[in-house]
């Protein structure tokens, strides 16, 4: 369990975590900082050149999730900053609070039919992590509005909405 964090951000940008493989791990209270959940330093090194479920790091962590009911609780946590779309994380092994974290899938993204373009991210800077997400070929991903952000919460957490509105994440 990690109960309220506090992470610098520094000069280097977020916290990576690299290729890490989660069985039942809660994160919870007041993280401050940001986050990034990245496949490996290597694929992150080549993105876009590869698609994430190819690498070895994600491979690995399938089989070892094959046996895993839950792998990460991220409902308790009040995140300042946190990128989930490039996790290579199954979705259905992420405890979410529904209301401030959402599943986005390829099939649907796919279904509805979207297409991106360079002001898109005016309108909405979810579909930026849409983006990345489609060019980093997953199956699917966890997009969170931060809690603890007050500068960006109301905005991150309207573009949530209008991605399930629009069809692009799924319902709950």
């Amino acid at each position: 369990m990690v109960d309220t964090l506090w992470l610098h951000r520094g000069i280097w940008g977020e916290q990576m975590i690299w290729g890490c493989a989660f069985k039942h791990v809660v994160v919870r209270g007041r993280i401050q900082g940001a986050i990034r959940f990245a496949p490996s330093r290597q694929w992150w090194s080549s993105w876009p050149q590869g698609p994430g479920p190819t690498d070895p790091f994600v491979l690995a962590n399938n089989r070892f999730y094959e046996d895993v009911d839950w792998a990460l609780d991220i409902s308790g946590a009040a995140f300042t900053g946190i990128e989930m779309e490039l996790s290579g994380i199954p979705s259905r092994l992420i405890r979410r609070d529904r209301e401030t974290q959402v599943v986005i899938t390829r099939e649907r993204i796919l279904g509805a039919g979207w297409t991106w373009n360079e002001g898109d991210i005016v309108t909405n800077p979810r579909y930026w992590s849409i983006k990345k997400f489609m060019d980093a070929g997953f199956a699917d991903a966890v997009l969170v509005a931060p809690k603890a952000n007050k500068k960006f919460f109301a905005q991150d957490l309207g573009a949530l909405r209008a991605l399930r509105e629009e069809g692009l994440a799924e319902p709950d």
